[in-house]
């Protein structure tokens, strides 16, 4: 069986609109317990297969989801997380949906303490890249 390789922006069915919700609900929790422990100063979500940044039927995506679940956890406990460096990366493969996606997300005020980027590529590249170079260096990757 093929797999969906979409050209164009394509309607999100009920199911991924409902998916979408739980993603929101799961990230908003994960940043606020993850991100109360002192010991992690800064928090990472990266979505290696991230789309357009919108559907036709539809404003949320998971980069944005992720996004603004970790501005409702920000806003929500101030006091625990205002000190934390919250960055995201998105990576797609398509580089007319990388463009789409980085004017989605540019559209939107975020707080000084997001760090967000768009990479066009394949997720096995640019992920690949960083877990290599964070071995190579004896580090790890933060929460």
């Amino acid at each position: 069986m093929p797999s969906f390789k979409p050209t164009t922006l394509w309607e999100a069915s009920p199911h991924t609109l409902a998916k979408l919700e739980i993603i929101g609900r799961y990230l908003y929790l994960w940043f606020a317990i993850v991100g109360s422990n002192p010991n992690n100063r800064r928090l990472v979500y990266i979505d290696g297969f991230a789309g357009p940044g919108r559907y036709t039927n539809s404003d949320k995506s998971s980069p944005l989801v992720a996004l603004l679940a970790a501005k409702y956890a920000l806003n929500t406990f101030p006091g625990k997380l205002s000190e934390k460096e919250f960055c995201f990366l998105f990576v797609e493969k398509n580089p007319k949906f990388a463009d789409s996606l980085r004017e989605t997300i540019s559209a939107i005020s975020w707080p000084a303490q997001f760090k967000w980027n768009v990479e066009n590529g394949s997720f096995e590249e640019k992920v690949g890249d960083i877990l290599n170079t964070f071995r190579r260096e004896g580090k790890q990757l933060a929460p």
